[in-house]
C-alpha cells in the first residue's frame, strides 16, 4: 500500500474511532446505566408471565447476585426515564429501524423528548425480555460484563450505520466544495452561496436535484435545466435500492420537463452491487450516466479522465 494511501487510510479510521466515542457519549450509556442502579425497582410489581420474562432467566439473573432492572426492562423504567429504551433495545441487541417495523419508530424515547404511554412502555418491555430471556437462557451462567458486551454489540451497530451516513453526507459535500473551486478557476462568478454563474448559464446547488445547471432566456422568461446531477453518498450497501429510487424520481421529472437535459447520478462505489447496476440499467431512460464518488474526489493537480468527462457532461467545461 502506497504511503500516500495509507495516511488516507489512517486518517479515515481515526475520524471513525472519534465518531463512535462522540456517539457512546452522544448516546449517555454510562450515564443511563447508572440511573438505572439507583431506581427503586423492588418496590415495583415484577408479574414474569405478564412482562414476559422466563422463569429460568429471572432464576439466572437472581442467582448471579444481578439487580433485575439492569438485565430486564419494566414499563415504570421506561416511563420515569425514556432514554433506557435504548438501554434495553442495544440489551437485546435490536436495531431502530427493527423496532420501527416491529413496534414504532423509538428515537423520540431514546432522546428523552417524548414518554411512552403505559401501553406503550408494556409493549417495549415485553418485546425486549423475550429476546433477553431468550439470551440468558442460552448461557450457562449470567455475567454483568457480558450485558455490557450485548449493549456495545448493539450500539457498535448503530454506530456503524451513522458512521456510514455520515461518510456519504461528507462526501457529497466535498463534491460540492470541488465543483465550487473547478467553476471558480474556470472563470464562473459567485452570486450567492448557492450559485455561480457565466454568461446566461447558472450552477446552483439544492435539494431536488442536489446540483443543477440551468440557462436563462430571455425569450420565455424561465430557465431552461441543461443538466441535473443527484448525488447519493451513502456507502452502505443494503439501502443502495432506495437511493437510486428516490434520485430516479428526481431525474425523470427533469426528463419529463426538459427532454435535452443530460441527468448524471453520482455514487459510492462501494454501494454499488451487481443489482443496483441491472437497476441503473433499467433506470437508463432517467440516468444519463452513473458516476463514483471516489473518482470524483480524486486529489490530483490535473483533472482526471472522469473528472473532465462529468464537467463535460454538466455543460461547465
Amino acid at each position: 500500500m502506497a504511503e500516500t494511501s495509507i495516511k488516507a487510510w489512517l486518517l479515515d479510521q481515526v475520524h471513525r474511532s472519534l465518531f463512535f466515542h462522540e456517539k457512546l457519549h452522544e448516546w449517555r450509556m454510562v450515564e443511563v446505566y447508572d440511573v438505572l442502579k439507583q431506581l427503586p425497582a423492588w418496590e415495583w410489581e415484577w408479574n414474569l408471565e405478564h412482562l414476559d420474562i422466563s422463569e429460568q432467566a429471572w432464576n439466572k439473573v437472581i442467582h448471579a447476585g444481578l439487580k433485575p432492572v439492569l438485565v430486564f426492562a419494566h414499563p415504570e423504567a421506561l416511563r420515569q426515564y425514556p432514554e433506557t429504551v435504548m438501554y434495553y433495545r442495544t440489551l437485546a441487541m435490536l436495531s431502530q429501524k427493527a423496532m420501527g417495523r416491529t413496534l414504532q419508530r423509538v428515537e423520540k424515547y431514546e432522546r428523552g423528548k417524548s414518554v411512552p404511554s403505559p401501553e406503550e412502555a408494556l409493549s417495549f418491555a415485553q418485546h425486549f425480555n423475550r429476546i433477553i430471556s431468550l439470551l440468558i437462557e442460552g448461557d450457562e451462567r449470567v455475567r454483568e460484563e457480558e450485558l455490557w458486551l450485548w449493549r456495545g454489540m448493539g450500539a457498535g451497530t448503530q454506530a456503524q450505520g451513522a458512521w456510514q451516513n455520515e461518510k456519504g453526507a461528507r462526501a457529497e459535500r466535498q463534491l460540492r466544495l470541488w465543483l465550487a473551486e473547478r467553476v471558480a478557476m474556470l472563470g464562473w462568478q459567485q452570486v450567492s452561496e448557492i450559485e455561480w454563474e457565466r454568461g446566461e448559464v447558472s450552477l446552483r446547488f439544492g435539494a431536488e436535484p442536489d446540483i443543477c445547471v440551468l440557462r436563462r432566456s430571455s425569450k420565455r422568461q424561465q430557465e431552461e435545466v441543461l443538466a441535473g446531477v443527484e448525488v447519493k453518498g451513502g456507502i452502505d450497501a443494503a439501502g443502495v435500492l432506495e437511493r437510486i429510487g428516490a434520485a430516479v424520481k428526481t431525474l425523470q421529472r427533469i426528463k419529463d420537463q426538459w427532454p435535452s437535459a443530460i441527468t448524471l447520478l453520482v455514487l459510492s462505489r462501494a454501494s454499488v452491487t451487481q443489482t443496483a447496476q441491472a437497476e441503473i440499467h433499467r433506470q437508463r431512460f432517467a440516468i444519463n450516466e452513473l458516476f463514483f464518488l471516489e473518482e470524483l474526489l480524486e486529489q490530483k493537480e490535473e483533472l482526471n479522465e472522469t473528472q473532465q468527462r462529468f464537467l463535460r457532461q454538466m455543460r461547465v467545461l
